[in-house]
């Protein structure tokens, strides 16, 4: 069986509106519509066996809290927390933010696919309603993490270049 035929088997198996087939095309990508409106991308890799999860939150805007809601991003993207361990992302091309994630289909099972892509399109639409309060009267972007537990890094690792890690 291959990776689209296991992804089309779990897929058909998820609640879908009547009328509605949920198939991966020949390419192996399947839009499916959120609740907001946005479409979650799925694409299918048979060659490397990864399904791939996208969608665009939002273009950023081009007033003063584009870099506000930039800094916003970067906070939420940080170790992956808020975003259930995906990713935000740039889209030059359309100068909009995305949220990504790719698994291994060979890690996966039916219930877990299930989870996934479920709790991906919740931390779609939760992060998506995040940066929508960003540039909003009275808001800012998140504080960045307190690093005073934290001790700073000695200096000599950064200024011994004799040490034979560092060494090309």
């Amino acid at each position: 069986m291959s990776f689209r035929d296991s992804i089309n088997q779990w897929l058909a198996g998820l609640d879908a509106p009547a009328g509605v087939n949920l198939v991966l095309d020949e390419a192996g990508a399947l839009g499916l519509a959120l609740a907001d409106g946005k479409v979650l991308t799925l694409e299918v890799e048979e060659d490397s066996g990864m399904v791939h999860m996208h969608v665009g939150l939002q273009r950023l805007p081009n007033d003063g809290t584009r870099a506000l809601v930039i800094e916003e991003a970067l906070a939420l993207n940080l170790f992956t927390r808020a975003t259930q361990g995906a990713t935000l992302g740039l889209d030059r091309g359309s100068d909009s933010l995305i949220l990504s994630l790719s698994r291994d289909i060979a890690s996966l099972d039916h219930t877990g696919f299930a989870t996934l892509l479920a709790a991906f399109a919740e931390t779609a639409e939760d992060l998506q309603a995040r940066l929508n309060e960003v540039g909003a009267p009275g808001k800012s972007a998140a504080p960045a993490p307190s690093t005073a537990s934290v001790p700073p890094v000695p200096q000599p690792f950064f200024n011994d270049h004799t040490d034979p890690r560092f060494l090309a």
